[in-house]
């Protein structure tokens, strides 16, 4: 992926030779996590500093605040990788639940608060591709309350990065090449995922939704419409629009924005590999869409 201006680094997602299963004391090794969390909250929550004129400004993170975090989560783990991940979705719920009442109070908190939020889900996809589908079964069932976490935020966060983990092994099984979003994107752009196809020159920036009934899948290309037109679409496609905009000036080549809803039902057998009906179901999706992207192409 040509890099220009965006702000942040895009990482590619590769997974593991083998999956991980979470150890005995992953119940502790979360609290810890948690517990660890408050404190940096706190600290994040402060982080400040005074310009010329004495005025006090509010820090935004980014990536490059946590990489010190990332580095102690990952010798706690070890070389599980599964667990790190996990580790890390906990941290970064945490910090989410500690800032957010109180993130209205100044923009930059807000943002703050979003951003770990945006943090915590990719760290939730990325568990579920590197556990085992029996450890990253046992995800939704931790009882949360008792590393601090509220349950809903718990199961909400889970369900949105389950969906995201499915998506990124469905495109993974037909070659893609798959990049998360700088939290950044991920927040301000509503973009999910970026995935690339080189061999058919396919860029998408993806948006991914959950129906826990459907079977199948469900997928669109968001018309991108003159821009008087604009205020006919929907809220959420106007902003997902404007982040496709954004990442397209950033960045070369072509860039359709695109939104999969992807169901529950089909993962009963498998937990987090796709299905034969959804297998079949990104088929289908696939030849669409090099279909449009050669129309797009032709002169």
């Amino acid at each position: 992926m040509a890099k220009r201006r965006c702000k942040g680094a895009y990482v590619r997602i590769e997974l593991p030779d083998k999956r991980t299963t979470l150890p005995e004391n992953t119940a502790d090794l979360l609290k810890e996590a948690a517990d660890f969390a408050i404190l940096r909250a706190h600290s994040i929550w402060k982080m400040s500093e005074q310009n010329k004129r004495g005025w006090i400004t509010y820090i935004q993170i980014s990536e490059e605040t946590f990489r010190e975090d990332r580095e102690r989560f990952q010798e706690i783990a070890e070389e599980n990788v599964g667990l790190y991940h996990l580790l890390l979705s906990v941290f970064f719920t945490k910090i989410h639940q500690e800032m957010e009442p109180r993130a209205s109070a100044h923009k930059i908190r807000t943002r703050n608060a979003y951003l770990s939020a945006g943090m915590a889900q990719r760290e939730i996809s990325s568990a579920c591709l590197c556990l085992s589908e029996e450890s990253a079964r046992t995800i939704p069932q931790m009882k949360s309350e008792t590393f601090g976490i509220d349950p809903h935020i718990w199961l909400t966060g889970f369900i949105g990065g389950r969906s995201v983990a499915r998506v990124i092994a469905a495109f993974m099984n037909r070659g893609a090449e798959i990049f998360f979003p700088t939290a950044y994107i991920d927040i301000q752009g509503r973009i999910d995922l970026l995935v690339r196809f080189p061999v058919n020159s396919l860029g998408l920036c993806v948006q991914i939704k959950t129906f826990q009934n459907l079977n199948h899948i469900r997928y669109r290309l968001i018309p991108e419409v003159p821009y008087h037109q604009i205020k006919e679409l929907s809220e959420d496609d106007q902003y997902f629009l404007k982040g496709v905009t954004e990442f397209r000036s950033d960045n070369i080549g072509m860039w359709f924005p695109l939104e999969i809803m992807i169901g529950d039902a089909s993962y009963t057998q498998r937990y987090i590999d796709p299905p034969r009906n959804i297998t079949y179901a990104f088929d289908r999706m696939l030849m669409d869409l090099f279909e449009h992207a050669k129309e797009f192409a032709t002169p």
